[in-house]
């Protein structure tokens, strides 16, 4: 008896699997198999995804650079609806930003916006405007030899404050319960807050902050508060262990 197959779905190959390609930012990176890795990535077209990076453990795997926690790379990558994991097929690397790698500062608050993606963006949603911002923040933040010492310092605060209008919580410190659930903070604080939520990256340089401690115990508190949990972000803790 023949089988009827017209309401069957085709079978997904790579053939007919959707290829695009993506600029992202590299987020994690952890081992799949003995030649193969799995990469968190950052993209401004498809937001965070997770891809198989086949071949990346090799010594001449051309994803070396790019698998590089930070590293800004255009990526080729095969996508199934069907599938949490798509594949990339190749990619070429963009910028490396090697401070993040060489000053530990740097490291850390490069880390902190990576580990707030990480932890608090839903996978496969786009936003243009995060990845726009944490790529401008890499750049300022590689760009900082010279720089006073709590340069990195207030991009952290104004990344954060960033973060949370482009998520939809847009803070307002000028006025009393600026964020909901959030422990305000006391009035010399606030000052200084409502002067960072209306800075942007490049009028940071000349300012100077007095309670760096306290302001970024306020963000973090209204990032808990935003996302109805206790949200630690370990790289800010690890910053400040540096002074």
């Amino acid at each position: 008896m023949k089988r009827c197959t017209g309401s069957r779905r085709p079978r997904e190959t790579k053939r007919n699997s959707p290829i695009d390609k993506c600029q992202a930012i590299t987020l994690s990176v952890i081992p799949f198999s003995e030649t193969s890795r799995i990469a968190g990535l950052f993209s401004r077209e498809h937001g965070k995804i997770s891809c198989l990076v086949r071949g990346a453990k090799r010594r001449k795997s051309p994803f070396t650079a790019s698998l590089e926690v930070f590293a800004l790379s255009e990526f080729i990558i095969r996508f199934k609806k069907s599938r949490e994991i798509q594949t990339a097929a190749g990619c070429s690397l963009i910028e490396y930003f090697p401070r993040a790698r060489e000053d530990g500062l740097v490291m850390t608050a490069a880390g902190a916006a990576v580990e707030l993606i990480r932890k608090t963006v839903q996978p496969g949603l786009p936003l243009p405007a995060l990845f726009d911002l944490t790529l401008a923040y890499l750049k300022r933040l590689d760009a900082s030899p010279g720089k006073p010492k709590d340069y990195s310092e207030k991009l952290i605060w104004l990344y954060l404050i960033g973060f949370l209008k482009i998520m939809g919580f847009a803070p307002s410190f000028s006025r009393e319960g600026g964020l909901p659930h959030m422990k305000p903070p006391v009035p010399a604080v606030r000052e200084e807050l409502v002067r960072l939520e209306g800075a942007r990256i490049g009028d940071i340089e000349n300012t100077s902050f007095r309670h760096g401690r306290k302001i970024t115990s306020s963000l973090t508190d209204a990032l808990s508060a935003c996302f109805e949990k206790n949200l630690q972000l370990n790289c800010l803790d690890f910053y400040y262990n540096f002074y």
